[in-house]
């Protein structure tokens, strides 16, 4: 199977360069330089899914877009809200409530933090996209703190001047899942208008069962709202106010954690699991966007603030642990309280046209996490039950501040050189208290700090010797914090503090159109050391928590290949999308970390999370059906991946190392629509791949298997 999907999308691509095109592709804005431009024009590489795409997809959550890029990847660490978005093989090093290293942005300012929810995007970032773009290679100048791998930019619809629209869109897919969303844009006056808009998700049934109770554990419940209102101030000034609440029930770890130690049959059952846990999840987020020309330059303001409310509450502790017995009926419990301001303020240069183009900014970042724990521990003493509670919390607070510029200049009339430089000053206090024990008086409590300053520069030149072809190269650098283990510090551990990692990327990359602009091609390779390299461990001590460590070096690799066509074919049009990467790494000479509680040598050990290959290729076929004004459309989908190890002891003596699981995945779509409506029907995972998304102490997580589905979407 894997080979034949090689195969046919080989094909497909060399089909697209080589035939005779007529429709032209649109043209795809960007603004990875906080400025809009056209993505053939970037020196860097980057990939946008727009609301058609998204789709014609059937794009669902995070997984399924990332599974469209390049050299991106989602690492699974169990229930969705726990996701972490890797590029290039960076991110793969993140645990508990620590910082990834792939930025994470709304609208272009900086949208991450916290345990519950801060690694990614949830439904509410996703809901009523204008696009879906990604930026890979450090992205440490303009967006700073965490873009070591690049960037992530998810910039959703704003309300539209003038203009009275409506959608509505009702869903139903496999395992009893019903969606509806809809959205709405309307004037409110010359210079005012209002959009909201809203959904619910509910999935009643699932994949995982338990076989004490007959339920489906993987049950989901989404619901979100959102409103904003964007006008038209002093003639010339531009204000855009946008609220939003989300709120996520989930399944916690224990539920959907395939545990073959703990007497589970297979991926699809649980056995001997007394609880059926549940992770509650609302946040509210706002954002204050304010544009003003003031003649010498453009001014731009954003601010956001977000406010986090969740918890996971009777968890089955001795189902997911493997150092307590199953008879043991232990439990856990966690909650989080988040909230964080951030704002972010630029001068532009007002005239795109010029010669110098340039730009100066500032931001300031700020955020308050307390979490507390709850373990209770029942062990059976012959016919007694010795019961043991531990509580624990911490409260972390963080204040980032930078300055930040870009000058680019055209030196001679097709040649480009940009310089980018950002200052940031990180600063983290949290206060610990230790474990709370039963009958065991006293609370030992600890105040830790620590501060950074870096500077993260980027600077590219492009040559663009002809109007549709243009070759690059770029070096970038980019900066994830230090941090604590709140875990370890809590329970005694040793492996409390880790420091910086950094990065520097190499960048060489060709961007080209043929026919007139009906097929573009986007080929880039890189080389990339990062240093101080943050890698999850076991940790040094008897807790057996795991924990981030600074590991070493490493050199990473890789190359990647997009390429969009778009023709006319008897009465329809035919396009194509084609993604394409490879990435290798290594551990450099002298990197030592403590892998399941023994010191392991990782030299010369593989990077863990960079593939041998992800493939990405859809096509799709839209003609109009004779004279009855109704068009159809077909839509077919590929995506593969293989190589790697999920861990960085993947290829040494550590008998923890695991490989990733190589898969092959096929989606179908066919979708008739006429001037205001649209319906279709899908198959997503046609031939039902299951493979690992990780394993986290012999829990392990799988993807989803086949769905089939339908929507029907109406325009007003």
């Amino acid at each position: 199977m894997r080979k034949t999907l090689l195969l046919g999308a080989t094909a497909l691509t060399g089909l697209a360069i080589a035939m005779p095109a007529y429709a032209q592709l649109d043209e795809i804005v960007v603004s990875a330089r906080k400025r809009e431009e056209s993505l053939r024009d970037l020196p860097t590489s980057a990939t946008v899914l727009t609301p058609d795409t998204i789709q014609d997809l059937v794009l669902d959550g995070v997984e399924d877009y990332l599974r469209q890029v390049p050299g991106a990847i989602l690492v699974n660490g169990g229930p969705a809200y726990l996701t972490d978005i890797s590029l290039r093989g960076q991110g793969g090093g993140r645990i508990g409530f620590s910082e990834s290293a792939a930025g994470v942005y709304r609208n272009g300012i900086f949208a991450a933090g916290g345990g519950f929810g801060g690694r990614s995007f949830n439904r509410m970032d996703l809901f009523d996209l204008a696009r879906f773009d990604v930026y890979r290679g450090p992205q440490g100048a303009l967006y700073g703190r965490n873009a070591v791998g690049g960037a992530v930019n998810v910039i959703t619809q704003r309300p539209k001047l003038g203009e009275t629209e409506a959608r509505a869109k009702l869903a139903a897919s496999s395992f009893e899942r019903l969606d509806a969303e809809g959205v709405f844009n309307t004037p409110l006056n010359d210079n005012w208008a209002l959009r909201a808009g809203g959904f619910r998700y509910d999935q009643n049934g699932g994949q995982v069962e338990s076989l004490s109770t007959g339920n489906q554990l993987d049950q989901r419940e989404y619901f979100g709202v959102r409103g904003a209102v964007h006008g038209q101030v002093w003639n010339d000034a531009e204000v855009t106010a946008t609220i939003e609440y989300y709120k996520a029930e989930e399944p916690a770890f224990a539920n959907i954690g395939f545990n073959s130690g703990k007497g589970d049959p297979s991926p699809f059952f649980r056995a001997n699991l007394n609880r059926e846990a549940q992770v509650d999840i609302k946040e509210i987020t706002t954002f204050l966007e304010f544009e003003k020309p003031l003649g010498f330059a453009d001014f731009t303001a954003i601010g956001i603030y977000k406010y986090r409310n969740a918890s996971r509450l009777n968890e089955d502790l001795d189902h997911f642990s493997a150092q307590l017995p199953t008879a043991s009926d232990s439990t856990a419990s966690q909650s989080e309280q988040y909230d964080r301001y951030g704002l972010e303020v630029r001068f532009s240069n007002p005239d795109p046209s010029s010669r110098l183009d340039w730009l100066v900014g500032a931001d300031y970042l700020q955020s308050d996490e307390f979490v507390s724990t709850l373990q209770v521990v029942n062990m059976a003493v012959g016919l007694l039950k010795a019961g043991i509670n531990s509580l624990d919390d911490f409260d972390e607070r963080i204040m980032s501040y930078s300055a930040f510029g870009r000058v680019g200049y055209d030196i001679f009339e097709n040649v480009e050189i940009d310089v980018q430089l950002r200052v940031q000053h990180d600063q983290k206090e949290i206060d610990l208290n230790a474990p709370v024990v039963a009958f065991v008086p006293g609370v030992r409590k600890q105040t830790l700090e620590t501060d950074t300053t870096q500077l993260t520069p980027v600077a590219s030149i492009k040559w663009q010797f002809d109007p549709d072809h243009m070759v690059y190269t770029r070096v970038g650098t980019g900066y994830r914090p230090g941090g604590f283990n709140q875990n370890a510090a809590n329970r005694g551990g040793t492996t409390v503090q880790y420091d910086p990692e950094t990065g520097i990327s190499y960048e060489l990359g060709w961007k080209g159109s043929f026919w007139d602009r009906h097929v573009s091609v986007d080929l880039s390779t890189f080389y990339m050391y990062t240093n101080d390299v943050q890698l999850v461990t076991a940790d040094d001590s008897a807790i057996a928590v795991f924990v981030l460590q600074n590991a070493g070096d490493t050199d990473i690799y890789g190359a990647e290949l997009e390429v969009r066509t778009r023709w006319d074919i008897g009465p329809g049009t035919f396009s194509t999308n084609t993604g394409l990467s490879t990435a290798y790494g290594e551990f450099r000479d002298g990197t030592q970390a403590v892998v399941s509680g023994m010191l392991l040598d990782l030299s010369g050990a593989r990077v863990n999370r960079t593939r041998d290959y992800i493939l990405n290729l859809s096509t799709t076929y839209s003609m109009p059906l004779f004279n009855t004004g109704l068009r159809g459309s077909a839509t077919a989908s590929v995506q593969a991946e293989g190589g790697g190890y999920e861990n960085a002891s993947g290829d040494t003596s550590d008998p923890g190392g695991r490989d990733l699981d190589h898969f092959d995945m096929l989606d179908l779509r066919f979708a008739l629509f006429g001037d205001d409506w649209r319906a279709s029907v899908y198959v997503k995972n046609l031939y039902d791949e299951i493979y690992r998304l990780q394993d986290i102490s012999g829990n392990v997580y799988i993807n989803e298997g086949r769905t089939f589905g339908g929507d029907l979407t109406l325009n007003f």
